[in-house]
């Protein structure tokens, strides 16, 4: 399948699949697979892409194999498909920000003083980081302190652990926050 046949998607379909969360399971597993670096030019300050080497007719983005997928820096990622800028249609967003944020709340309570009432659930991209953020935000409505274990366990009593893609994606958070 080609590119051009892929943007004829229709923009929903296209971020309902690539903000799935098995797809960004999929992802992280891939880009740590790849050491946190662009596979092409070696770069580790750049935003990461995970890149599908070929596209396989019907198949969902999380349903290939690692070594069908290369992670790229968001340079190398848009010489591959020659594109100059993101989508109009894509909002602007920061993944590593989001889940700077994240992790930082997990780390540090304290750090909800900071950006309560800055922050919301809308200022989140994926779908699975506003799930974490809304979890977080009741733990404080109900004055329950929140770590990694207390907020899977209260993901996981409402069913949305897994539907985030589980604890890798919650641990990833605090990943991002330590190496920043």
């Amino acid at each position: 399948m080609t590119d051009n046949k892929i943007r004829k998607t229709s923009n929903a379909e296209f971020f309902a699949k690539y903000t799935h969360p098995r797809w960004q399971k999929k992802r992280l597993e891939r880009m740590e697979q790849a050491g946190w670096r662009c596979e092409s030019c070696e770069s580790e300050e750049k935003t990461l892409h995970v890149h599908h080497k070929s596209y396989k007719k019907g198949a969902s983005p999380w349903e290939y194999e690692n070594d069908e997928l290369e992670c790229l820096c968001e340079d190398c990622h848009a010489e591959q498909h020659g594109i100059q800028e993101h989508s109009e249609n894509t909002p602007p967003n920061s993944i590593f920000a989001e889940q700077s944020v994240l992790g930082a709340l997990i780390t540090d309570n304290s750090v909800w003083e900071k950006i309560s009432g800055k922050l919301s659930e809308i200022d989140f991209y994926l779908n699975s980081h506003k799930l974490i953020f809304r979890t977080i935000t009741k733990l404080v409505e109900q004055q329950i302190p929140f770590d990694i274990v207390t907020l899977s366990e209260s993901l996981k009593s409402t069913g949305n652990l897994e539907n985030i893609g589980g604890i890798l994606i919650v641990s990833n958070s605090l990943i991002f926050s330590n190496n920043c």
